[in-house]
């Protein structure tokens, strides 16, 4: 879905100021006329590593997002309104921002992005987060570190379970699936860890 919306801008500020901050209200000073595309798309959001420049991914559909492999924790995919063509919009002055995405009226989208899908209007209200299935291994890493952690958690009558030969042997018998996803040496070494920080 595109849309393509004329605008204004002061040239002036564009080659000397601070940037390109288009405008499709009234400005004094924006005497000049642009227009610019919008495409509603799906990008990546993470955290980059520091020091290290990271550009989103950009998705044209969600179908598109789900074929995508990713395992960082940290990713999730908005929906947004991102800037197809011309000059890079560095931001949206004043209302621009609230009132360019009335304008563009799409309730499912997070924001406006520019062509290097960098956020120049971001909507309020925070959207729903998009949730990720957890694999398998999550999954299982997860009920080791419960079951190793609940004895030091409940004590009493429980502390008999307290350890790591008690915990195997539980999981064992009722969780023997975890031992086809994670080596043993690993399972022993989240049980410690588990062990270790329940005490602390």
């Amino acid at each position: 879905m595109f849309t393509t919306i004329d605008f204004t801008y002061d040239p002036y500020e564009k080659g000397l100021g601070d940037g390109y901050y288009p405008q499709f209200g009234y400005c004094d000073a924006c005497t000049k006329p642009s227009s610019h595309s919008f495409k509603l798309v799906w990008i990546q959001i993470t955290r980059p590593l520091s020091g290290i420049f990271w550009l989103p991914i950009v998705f044209d559909t969600w179908e598109e997002v789900e074929k995508f492999q990713f395992d960082n924790e940290d990713e999730a995919f908005v929906r947004v309104w991102k800037q197809m063509d011309g000059d890079n919009i560095s931001g949206l002055d004043g209302n621009c921002g609230v009132d360019l995405f009335e304008l563009l009226n799409e309730e499912t989208s997070t924001g406006i992005v520019n062509l290097n899908s960098k956020f120049i209007y971001r909507r309020v209200q925070r959207p729903p987060p998009i949730n990720v299935e957890k694999t398998p291994t999550v999954k299982a890493v997860e009920i080791i570190r419960y079951h190793a952690a609940m004895p030091y958690v409940l004590g009493g009558s429980v502390a008999k379970y307290q350890g790591i030969d008690e915990t195997l042997k539980y999981l064992r018998t009722d969780h023997a699936g975890v031992f086809d996803l994670i080596s043993e040496d690993e399972i022993n070494e989240i049980i410690r860890s588990t062990i270790e920080e329940e005490m602390t």
